[in-house]
């Protein structure tokens, strides 16, 4: 039966689990090197050209070694205990290798403030994006003379069943910020620079923005008011140059649509170019237009597939209208509405195969980073 006098929570990395993280790099090492020596193989087969694949297979799983051995080395046997009570919370930890050990029983009479904020886990692929958000509860007590924090991310479950054991005398107030990465020494700045929302004890995740599910971009993170001053100014500068850029790259699109492409030679249902500058011109200004749409007018918390497919939309869309209008307003060839159809879709075909690139350049930036060659 359910012990409801009592919520614990524990954490713990043993040492075995740093000697298990050690004994899969090795494995990986020792597979890497069986497809290296075996790619080998293969320069003397009746299919040399199958060693790049072993070779590239060997890199990859020599990145998951390197990147596993760095992982293990990093980790520190330590414990950690937080157990909520009906008259005091319980918190224990102890870490040997830096010599540090926490145990103190706090009664509640102790507890000022409880604080909500929000924490996440990333499940990410660059198609299917999702990040799971859950509740990080902060208990603020008085330690003598300071004020301590401990934090502890929790289940909506969970977190009704720590507020039926908490006094409700205590206040609870809750913030939109993510405080994922946040140490808990800057506690007091994040509280004196948040705007703190009353929350019902009986209903604490009604709130102006969602506290729990899943999301496909990460919650804002609290920042110091200097720094997030800094980064609004350049964003502000950055969103002024970008929306300058977008409106030239649409604009003289539209002109070339809509004067340049009447002129233009059709053979076979397509345009033909005496040389290749005007081609050159309108697929780099295709591209131009398709990177700076993803960062401007199109919202970064959709699918990232349609992060694709607007641009897309807004690219063709500008090359269409302007077409349309060269149609009924001047004399153009036979077939130039064809011609422009096809402009648009090889437009289409050019923005899906940059974005399979960025895709792929995400990976080799990651296997990279892996292998130590980039920081």
């Amino acid at each position: 039966m359910e012990d409801k006098s009592r919520v614990t929570f524990t954490y713990e990395i043993k040492s075995k689990s740093k000697t298990g993280l050690k004994v899969l790099a090795g494995v990986f090492l020792l597979i890497a090197a069986a497809f290296f020596v075996f790619g080998l193989s293969m320069l003397f087969s009746d299919v040399p050209g199958l060693f790049f694949l072993f070779l590239f297979v060997a890199v990859v799983l020599l990145a998951l070694a390197r990147y596993t051995c760095v992982h293990a080395n990093s980790m520190q046997a330590m414990k950690q205990l937080l157990v909520f009570k009906e008259e005091t919370i319980h918190y224990f930890y102890e870490n040997k290798a830096a010599d540090k050990k926490i145990d103190v029983h706090i009664p509640y009479s102790q507890v000022t403030s409880l604080y909500l904020a929000r924490g996440h886990r990333l499940y990410s692929a660059e198609f299917f994006k999702n990040i799971m958000v859950y509740p990080i509860l902060i208990v603020e007590w008085k330690n003598e003379a300071d004020k301590d924090y401990i934090a502890q991310g929790m289940n909506v479950k969970k977190l009704g069943e720590v507020l039926n054991l908490v006094p409700k005398s205590i206040p609870l107030k809750a913030m939109k910020y993510d405080l994922t990465f946040c140490p808990m020494v800057l506690m007091p700045q994040v509280i004196a620079t948040s705007e703190l929302i009353e929350a019902d004890r009986e209903r604490p995740l009604d709130l102006p923005f969602r506290m729990a599910g899943r999301f496909y971009e990460s919650p804002p993170a609290w920042e110091p008011p200097e720094q997030k001053e800094k980064k609004r100014k350049r964003e502000r500068q950055n969103k002024w140059l970008k929306n300058g850029v977008v409106g030239f790259l649409a604009a003289f699109s539209f002109f070339v649509s809509l004067f340049m492409m009447p002129n233009w030679e059709i053979v076979d249902g397509s345009f033909r170019f005496e040389d290749t500058f005007a081609i050159d011109v309108t697929y780099i200004i295709v591209l131009l237009l398709f990177v700076y749409l993803r960062y401007t007018i199109i919202h970064r918390d959709i699918y990232p597939m349609k992060r694709v497919l607007l641009p897309i939309g807004l690219i063709g869309g500008i090359f269409l209208i302007g077409g349309v209008l060269a149609n009924v307003l001047m004399t153009v060839s036979d077939g130039f509405m064809d011609a422009v159809f096809i402009q648009v879709f090889m437009s289409a075909v050019l923005v899906g195969v940059t974005y399979i690139i960025y895709v792929m350049g995400w990976f080799v930036w990651l296997l990279l980073y892996m292998l130590g060659i980039i920081k």
